[in-house]
């Protein structure tokens, strides 16, 4: 009688990439964002997306001097009357990149620090151009739903169109500040000038 032998695909033995560690943590914390409030309206839901964005796209970014973050902690500002209440509750001080994160409300960006990210909040609307020219050679990252947002000189768009969040991102305006941003991020994005 004829040995039979059976095949198998071959395992995959290699470790998991950062790109998909990343990817991993992204659906897992947009997760933990989701379930952290009773589910709502839309604009809940919104936020919640919104805010899962902010905190994702610190892994797809590299500052320009590796020592920006000096005190081992990476910060993300909210500058004006934030929209997000305790949705960042369930990461506050937790690590991200091997920095501890922390997370700011803010009214003024002249307290802003090199190396962080500010979301600028809507109510900041009608003083961006002044907010933006403060933060200028400071490589801080800029992100708003505010619209024309990255046409104004911010740097990545999260607005709703559509009943969805829409990723835009300038890049002149991000390598004016020797940030450097993730070709993965890129790609899901819609750039813009």
């Amino acid at each position: 009688m004829a040995k039979t032998t059976h095949r198998y695909p071959k395992r995959n033995t290699k470790k998991p990439g950062r790109f998909r560690i990343t990817v991993y943590t992204a659906v897992f914390l947009t997760t933990i964002f989701c379930s952290a409030v009773s589910a709502g309206p839309n604009d809940d839901r919104a936020l919640k997306i919104k805010a899962a964005y902010i905190y994702n796209i610190i892994n797809f970014v590299e500052w320009p001097d590796p020592n920006i973050h000096k005190n081992d902690s990476i910060t993300i500002y909210i500058l004006g009357k934030s929209p997000f209440d305790n949705l960042f509750e369930p990461v506050m001080g937790r690590t991200i990149k091997g920095k501890k994160l922390v997370i700011k409300n803010i009214d003024s960006p002249e307290t802003i620090k090199p190396g962080s990210l500010v979301f600028i909040c809507r109510s900041e609307k009608n003083r961006l151009e002044s907010i933006i020219h403060t933060l200028k050679q400071k490589a801080v990252l800029t992100l708003s739903d505010i619209q024309d947002f990255t046409r104004r000189g911010g740097m990545i768009c999260v607005p709703e169109k559509d009943e969805r969040i829409k990723l835009l991102i300038n890049v002149g305006n991000i390598k004016r500040e020797n940030i450097i941003i993730s070709s993965k991020l890129l790609e899901l994005a819609t750039l813009t000038d």
